[in-house]
């Protein structure tokens, strides 16, 4: 029924989401260098990612990434080090800083949110490590809900970085079989990818 027409001005492995050129070369000669000074680049890539998940950039594609540098373990160590910073970072950041705005962006929201409040309330760290577990709660939105609830930050980033391990090695493994450091960047590697096939 429906026909599609390929375009002939783009070559077969563009993406609308891969940065242009210059700035891929430049991303991918950094992460290069990451990957062949690994203490180094570990500890780099880490506190990268932590900056990135305040600035609410998908975790999953750094602990690809992570694999793909570092292989499977050290991959998942070095995303799980940099997710928990990040994700403990964005939960002080909306606790101190975007408060009033995330909870009147809350309070906007479904009543499921309002439902998760009262909960976190009598459940507090059980609910974030159930939240986190499930794929269905975008993480980087969860940690600036949940630091609108009344949870304490430390059982928030125990339980939150406990629950983000299996998830952490998981996409490392993934991103540990990607083909090339350039088939996670354009999204190729991982599930329904050539490097799942």
């Amino acid at each position: 029924l429906f026909r599609t027409s390929a375009r002939s001005d783009l070559p077969p492995s563009s993406s609308s989401l891969s940065p242009p050129s210059q700035t891929r070369q430049r991303l991918e000669a950094a992460l290069s260098w990451m990957g062949a000074h690994p203490l180094r680049g570990a500890a780099l890539f880490a506190g990268l990612e932590a900056v990135a998940v305040v600035a609410l950039a998908p975790a999953s594609l750094f602990a690809m990434v992570a694999g793909a540098l570092f292989g499977p373990v050290a991959g998942a160590a070095t995303s799980w080090a940099g997710l928990a910073a990040g994700q403990t970072a964005a939960f002080a950041v909306g606790r101190t800083l975007f408060r009033d705005r995330v909870r009147a962006w809350l309070a906007a929201a479904p009543p499921r949110w309002a439902a998760i409040d009262g909960a976190v309330g009598k459940g507090g760290w059980r609910l974030a490590a159930l939240l986190r577990l499930s794929p269905a709660v975008p993480w980087n939105l969860l940690n600036y809900g949940l630091s609108a609830t009344s949870l304490p930050l430390t059982p928030y980033a125990l339980a939150s970085a406990a629950a983000v391990a299996p998830w952490c090695a998981l996409f490392a493994y993934m991103g540990s079989l990607a083909r090339s450091l350039a088939d996670v960047l354009d999204g190729s590697a991982g599930p329904g990818g050539p490097a799942a096939a």
